[in-house]
């Protein structure tokens, strides 16, 4: 095992498999409730949705030279990542 890896004990398995068991069963639940809503009302949705995603990038301005700093490659050149 590498250097820094982490590793996943059964606990967290166990926790992961049951969070995407929920979230499966939620999205069946909404995709229920969702056959029943007329089409016009969706698209609107989307399209009110789509404003507000379009709206947050504006207020997020990309990172500036002086700010912002390329991640340090975790393998120097030259080395092996299996090492």
């Amino acid at each position: 095992m590498n250097a820094g890896t982490e590793t996943v004990g059964q606990t967290d398995l166990n926790a992961i498999h049951d969070a995407m068991v929920t979230l499966g069963q939620a999205a069946r639940a909404a995709m229920q409730e969702l056959a029943t809503v007329p089409a016009e009302t969706k698209n609107k949705a989307l399209r009110e949705a789509a404003k507000a995603i379009r709206a947050s990038r504006r207020r997020c301005s990309p990172p500036t030279r002086r700010t912002w700093r390329p991640p340090r490659p975790t393998v120097r050149r030259g080395q092996c990542s299996t090492g």
